[in-house]
Parts: C-alpha cells; sequence; structure tokens
C-alpha cells in the first residue's frame, strides 16, 4: 500500500476490515492519523509505519515482545487480496500483472505472490505471500 495514500482515517477504518478480526483488535489501538504504511508478509511480522517509526503489531497493539506478535499466514494474505477484488481475481487480473491493486480512495496495494507462465507470458498471479501499503 502506497505510503502516501494512507491519509484518510474512514479509508483506513474500511481496509482495517479486510483484514481479520484478531489482527484488527491489535489496531484498534494504532493512532491511524500516523499511519502511512502496513507491511505484511508471509510468517513475518506485520509492520506498521507510524511517521517516521516502525512498530510491529501485536495482538493488543504495538508490541516487540516476540509471543505477542501477528504472524500472517498465506491464507490470512490470499484472503485479504480476494477480498480487495471484490472476490474475483480475475477481474483483476491486469492490476495484479503489474503488482498492486486499487482500493477505496486511491489506496494503492502493493501485491507480491508467484506467477503462472504459459507461452512466456505471465498469464496469472497466484500464491500471494506479501502486501503493502
Amino acid at each position: 500500500m502506497d505510503k502516501h495514500s494512507l491519509n484518510n482515517c474512514s479509508e483506513i477504518k474500511k481496509l482495517f476490515n479486510l483484514f481479520p478480526w484478531h489482527w484488527r483488535e491489535g489496531l484498534r489501538v494504532v493512532d491511524i492519523n500516523k499511519l502511512t504504511e502496513i507491511r505484511i508478509r508471509v510468517g513475518q511480522p506485520i509492520i506498521l509505519q507510524l511517521s517516521m517509526e516502525k512498530f510491529y503489531l501485536g495482538k493488543n497493539g504495538l508490541s516487540n515482545e516476540v509471543n505477542d506478535l501477528i504472524y500472517p499466514t498465506q491464507k490470512e494474505i490470499e484472503e485479504i487480496v480476494f477480498l480487495v477484488c471484490n472476490k474475483s481475481i480475475y477481474a483483476y487480473l491486469p492490476e495484479l500483472l503489474n503488482g498492486f491493486l486499487h482500493y477505496e480512495s486511491g489506496i494503492r496495494i502493493g501485491v507480491c505472490g508467484e506467477p503462472v507462465w504459459n507461452n512466456e507470458k505471465i498469464v496469472k498471479s497466484c500464491f500471494f505471500y506479501s502486501l503493502n501499503t
């Protein structure tokens, strides 16, 4: 997700609604007025950029405690992509092949996945493993 696009609190809350409920529990205490970027990777802690500082997302808010951090699964990331695509990955294929999706009010979400090739051309993307706002 593009760090310049996270500037509207109501749109950020809509974006949060795409996330699994246990992520939202931690996000509810984050000052979204300072939020500029979210990095989500399979098996890695979620990183939140608040103004000029980076923080990890824990189950109860910002945290550095390894046992409290949220480690996204591939299934969770794929579900977010599915929801951003209005449950139709194929309708958003051109955007996905460019590595990003547009969400409401100009929020841009960077998406990494594995390409599927046909005749030396990428025909679809699947197995999503990283999101960045």
